[in-house]
């Protein structure tokens, strides 16, 4: 067991052994502060092996540990609201895993691009359209990630840890991890080969169906992640604007910033758990998202100037 699990572990002891709530809250703080940014209160838990404080501490405590974590760790990811990483990883901690870490999803990452750079090794020397079809074909084809047409509007499908193993998503989702995916290779290329990227990926936030949009000197093209990263135009995306009963508005092909990304997210989340009457996980995202939606206006205003 690692030093810090050890620690953590008799925390939990000691708060099992008293009584005074003063010095049982005193407990928790202190867990909370050990563990680490992204870990699920729940992992420590399960290292008990008496069976009896174990199961005692899951069933008392387990969940207000995890609402406290889940807290914090936003707090932390709102210093540095633009790292996508973080924010994307924060919404996979509402899912059911407790053994995934911030560290093991960023390597997943680190991996997919190493991957891409062995797969085409002549990708540097493409022009700009051939490279935008390389990385289209290795996401969507060669890794197969796609949208989950048959299960839509399982909470699955909003945790990117999640989507990384079924490779199945909603078009929020899979757009998250193609950006990722480019984030991680620019950084990649330059440090690697000295190579500046001569393209960049964002988002686009359009009502009911998230896009992105690739863009060059040279070459542009809107995509859709969750149909296989099949081209669009724009008429295309106006086209479906009007369909929802929306007017055509430049703000909507804005490149959102990553607050507003969370946000989505978190709101899919929320939609899903209120339908199911998950209230625990509700209200937490309502938490999370009154901490978000302060940021998020700031934002919408820098747009608006």
């Amino acid at each position: 067991m690692k030093e810090i699990d050890s620690e953590i572990v008799n925390l939990l002891y000691l708060y099992y052994e008293h009584d005074d709530k003063e010095i049982r809250d005193a407990i928790i703080k202190k867990i909370i502060e050990k563990i680490p940014f992204g870990r699920n209160p729940y992992y420590f838990i399960e290292l008990i092996e008496d069976s009896v404080v174990r199961l005692q501490l899951r069933s008392e405590i387990g969940h207000e540990l995890n609402y406290l974590k889940l807290i914090e760790d936003f707090k932390t990811y709102m210093a540095d609201p633009h790292n996508l990483m973080k924010g994307s990883y924060l919404v996979s901690r509402f899912s059911d895993a407790i053994y995934i870490s911030f560290e093991d999803y960023q390597k997943r990452f680190f991996l997919l691009v190493d991957e891409f750079i062995k797969t085409y090794p002549d990708f540097l020397d493409l022009q700009v359209e051939e490279q935008f079809n390389k990385i289209v074909d290795f996401l969507y084809c060669y890794k197969e990630f796609q949208g989950n047409f048959e299960d839509y509007h399982t909470p699955e499908n909003s945790f990117i840890t999640f989507v990384l193993e079924s490779k199945k998503g909603i078009p929020v989702s899979l757009s998250v991890i193609t950006l990722l995916f480019y984030e991680i290779l620019k950084k990649t290329l330059e440090s690697r080969f000295n190579y500046i990227v001569p393209f960049s990926i964002q988002g686009v936030n359009l009502p009911g169906h998230f896009i992105l949009f690739f863009s060059s000197k040279d070459f542009y093209s809107y995509f859709d992640p969750f149909h296989y990263g099949n081209k669009i135009t724009y008429v295309d995306c106006v086209k479906h604007l009007l369909r929802l009963g929306y007017q055509e508005s430049p703000e909507v092909f804005l490149n959102p910033p990553v607050p507003k990304i969370i946000s989505r997210m978190l709101y899919n989340l929320h939609n899903i758990y209120t339908k199911r009457n998950e209230t625990k996980k509700q209200m937490t995202i309502e938490s999370l998202l009154k901490i978000l939606n302060n940021l998020v206006q700031v934002e919408d205003q820098k747009h608006q100037i």
